[in-house]
Formats: C-alpha cells, structure tokens, sequence
C-alpha cells in the first residue's frame, strides 16, 4: 500500500520561536530521518511518500500557517490528489488547526461532483485523512538536529491519520484528538486541549487504535459499488481534473463572505445598521454568497423588531437576494440546526428567500458554497446560477442532517 503525506504546513510541521512552519522539504527529510523506522515497523508493507513541494503562491517555503491558507491553496491540493490519484491509496494531510475545519470541508466538495438533482456523478473512493497538532511533532536539539517532540500530540495524531488512510472510511475525514470525524462536520473547539475538534451534530466515525491493526494486512472499504463514478475511473477522473482547474480559475473571483450577527448599533450619520451597511458593500462589491452567522436556532437582527421586513438589516438581505446572491443561514451555536420559523425574530429571513443551512457548521457552508459558485459556467456541469441554491439547500454528502 501507498500513502502520499502532503505536507501544507501548520503547527504539526513547525519549529522556532515565534512557531513558524519549516519549509516543507526539509520537514519531510527530518520525518523520514526520525520517523522512518517506526513508521515502517508499525505499518508493514505500507510505503509512505512525503509530499513537499506543492507551490502555495504566498509560500515561498512551499508550506503555509493555515491561518494564510486561501480558497485558491484548496483548489491545489485538491489537484495534488487527483493527480496522483493512480499512483496512491490515500492521502494524510497535515494542515494547521486555525482552518483545517474549512480545508476538510472543502477538499469534500472539491473532490466530489454532484448534478443539478443532487446526484453524485463523481465521487471520491480512497481514504483522504486531515490532521495536524496543537503541539509540533519534532523539536531541534543544540546540534540543530531534529527530534521527536515527546510531549506533543502531533504522533499520535499523525499515526492515528495513518491508520485511518489504511483502514478507515472512503472519503475526506478528519483524525484528531483520539477520533476519527467527517471532514464536513468538524468544528476547532480548543487552542490548547489535545481534543482540539469535534463533531458537534454528528458521530465520531471510529475511535482510531493503531496498535489493534499492527499486524494486519490493511484493507480498504469495498468500492465497486461507487463503478462507473469512482475517481479510480479514467474517464471519471479525466472530466475531475478538467472541473479543479475550472474551480480553480474561478474561485478567487467568486468571492463567498461569511457575515455573523453581533450586537449592533446604528450609524448616527445614516442611521442605518452596521451589520446592514456590510452587507450592502459585500454585495456592491461582487459577492456571489453570503454565509449569515445567527444567533440560536435561526435568529438574525433585522434593524426593526416590531417589523422586521422594514430593517435596515432586513432590507439589504432582501437586496442581496435579488440581485442574485445566494444567502444562507447557520447557527453561531456549537450543537443543534435551525428553527428559524419558531421566533419572528428569524422567520423574516425565510419569508426573503434566505436558505437554511440545517445543522451544517458555519465553516462547512462557506466551503460548499464557495466550491458550488466557483463551478458555475464550467462546461462538463449541467446548471447554472440558480441550481446553486438548489444544492445549497440539499445535504450532498452528510454535511447536514436538520435541513428545514
């Protein structure tokens, strides 16, 4: 078995002080020296490949503080995969914990295709496992020599990642923390516990144990039933890779904003909200989407209480709306979906033409819409503009369960 570990950067791969990701040639150099041996002998028959040269175009290093990561650096490592798609049977990815819930997320759009019913057309069939560290994995000695960083969680996430790519689940998932977690439903919820992700409306998929595989001969789950719209299809990972560099081309200026309700005051000059005056500029200035932040179960402010179809806020959710933007409504709130009909402080919202995000995090509906409007005007896809809403309000691969 292959495994490619592509290296993007993160506190996994860092060193210094302040902690900066070492250029990821060299970290992949000092994993093989340190690691190699005990890689080997935990995995028998099991070859993994470091790959260290993805050409981030902010990275001069090759590697990236996934605080720095774009939709663009998605689109890149998503093109890595499909691209040695015949060469390996998964992928672990090391990937800074600030974004690492938007890059799983993403890789599981961009990596599977759906049409205008919803239907999947090409799927993904290997194991893509996401994970990093609140702790680096090595740490240099006085000679300048790299070591295992004893009291870091990076090895124990880096081996439970491994273990997944060689028995987990077909698809993009996340291993962090002693669980194994669908990569369109994790949430960061730490900066310094070691369970640093959760699920928050969806089970943990396993619990990881390497040690119970050790002298096992690795299997993956059974794709024949996914024939014919496999990635392992010739034709099938042709038409993909055409649709990454379309996505690709297109993503940066198909700009998909994230606007979360806070307790706002007026402008004394206009006397209109803040939260309105940024919607309206998000939309002057050409954004395709908008992803709004409520309070609760679907509660969003509207400028007026007593009236809410006639607030500032609520007016320039209405403009949006109609000038072609599509707007979707999640929950700030860790666990539960929405239920923006139950208060008159939500069911304005609906009543515009807003689409609930059901229960999918905030960072899951940035990422499938900002994939879905990238793709928009790609000649292999059988819709347009107006089926974007259609799959925004669809659960296309379990990112949601609790769609109203």
């Amino acid at each position: 078995m292959r495994i490619a570990v592509i290296v993007t950067g993160g506190t996994i791969s860092s060193a210094g002080a302040p902690l900066t990701p070492l250029p990821a040639p060299e970290f992949a150099a000092a994993c093989q020296a340190v690691l190699g041996p005990t890689l080997a002998a935990r995995l028998p028959g099991t070859t993994i490949d470091y790959v260290a040269d993805l050409a981030f175009p902010h990275a001069p290093a090759g590697a990236l503080d996934s605080t720095n990561l774009t939709p663009e650096d998605w689109c890149i490592v998503a093109e890595r995969i499909v691209q040695g798609y015949r060469s390996y049977d998964a992928w672990v990815i090391l990937h800074g914990t600030d974004t690492l819930q938007y890059t799983s997320a993403a890789l599981a759009f961009l990596l599977n295709r759906f049409d205008a019913t919803g239907r999947p057309v090409a799927v993904l069939d290997k194991p893509v496992v996401v994970t990093g560290s609140q702790l680096p994995l090595l740490t240099q000695t006085a000679d300048d020599e790299f070591v295992l960083r004893e009291d870091s969680d990076a090895m124990p996430n880096l081996l439970a990642a491994l273990d997944a790519a060689t028995h987990g689940n077909l698809g993009v998932t996340v291993a962090f923390g002693g669980s194994l977690m669908d990569g369109t439903r994790v949430v960061k919820t730490s900066t310094v516990d070691f369970e640093g992700f959760m699920s928050p409306n969806a089970p943990a998929l396993k619990t990881p144990v390497l040690e119970a595989h050790v002298d096992a001969t690795p299997v993956l789950a059974d794709p024949d039933h996914l024939e014919g719209i496999g990635l392992r299809s010739g034709a099938v990972l042709k038409t993909m890779r055409a649709r990454l560099h379309h996505i690709r081309t297109t993503i940066t200026h198909r700009l998909v904003l994230t606007v979360a309700a806070f307790p706002t005051v007026g402008s004394p000059r206009t006397m209109d909200s803040f939260l309105a005056s940024t919607i309206k500029l998000a939309v002057s200035e050409g954004a395709h989407g908008l992803i709004l932040e409520s309070y609760g179960n679907g509660n969003f402010p509207s400028g007026r209480p007593s009236d809410p179809l006639k607030g500032s806020i609520a007016q320039a959710v209405a403009h949006a709306v109609d000038s072609g933007v599509v707007c979707v409504n999640v929950s700030q709130v860790l666990r539960g979906g929405l239920a923006g009909s139950t208060y008159l402080a939500g069911s304005w919202m609906a009543d515009l033409g807003v689409l609930s995000g059901g229960d999918m995090t905030p960072s899951a509906a940035l990422a499938k819409l900002t994939v879905l409007c990238a793709e928009v005007g790609w000649e292999g896809t059988d819709w347009g503009d107006c089926t974007v809403s259609t799959l925004m309000g669809m659960s296309l691969i379990g990112e949601t369960t609790a769609l109203a």
